[in-house]
């Protein structure tokens, strides 16, 4: 639903308030509903979050677009665009990974090793290189690019918790983007 009040009508005050443009926007938007367009008159892309206007207390983005004010949560965006990455990643040419400097061996239950083991090939897909090293135990060697800085340790238990909970059933199948969003979460 479109606002009651045009972006241009506030903009407008402010700048004579400021003596200035008070954004970025003002001569590309015209009206609510209306397509954005240029001071050539071509029309403008405008991405759908628009342009940041401010930070909130170091967790919200205040942008506005063509229909007024947006309001971001940082973290959230950062998380969907890694999600998006990872989902594009492992959809197109697969996901890139990369070694690890030292490998990282994790102490786990039995029962935990058993499922690395048996699932392989969906880390492999998800980017991982694991393999077990001992009865209770496994060490990653590769891991996702995108998820660089990430804490990989916990990130391998959320996924192996996942893929215990799923078993070798269809739902692994349809839980890959809940994988994937785990992984994003983390990273």
């Amino acid at each position: 639903p479109a606002l009651g009040l045009g972006v241009r009508e506030p903009l407008a005050d402010y700048a004579a308030l400021l003596g200035r443009e008070a954004s970025p926007l003002p001569s590309m938007i015209a009206t609510v509903g209306a397509a954005p367009r240029t001071e050539s008159g071509e029309d403008a892309q405008i991405p759908p979050l628009g342009f940041a206007l401010a930070q909130l207390h170091g967790i919200y983005v205040l942008a506005e677009n063509a229909q007024g004010l947006v309001l971001v949560d940082m973290h959230a965006a950062h998380e969907r665009i890694t999600y998006e990455k990872l989902k594009t990643a492992q959809d197109g040419e697969g996901i890139r990974t990369q070694p690890l400097l030292v490998p990282l061996t994790l102490a786990l239950s039995e029962r935990e090793a058993n499922v690395v083991e048996e699932q392989q090939a969906r880390f492999a897909e998800l980017g991982f290189d694991v393999a077990r090293s001992g009865p209770q135990s496994i060490v990653v060697r590769r891991m996702p690019v995108v998820l660089d800085g990430a804490d990989v340790a916990q990130l391998v238990r959320d996924v192996i918790a996942d893929l215990a909970v799923h078993g070798q059933t269809r739902r692994v199948e349809e839980s890959t983007n809940e994988l994937l969003a785990t992984m994003a979460c983390h990273g």
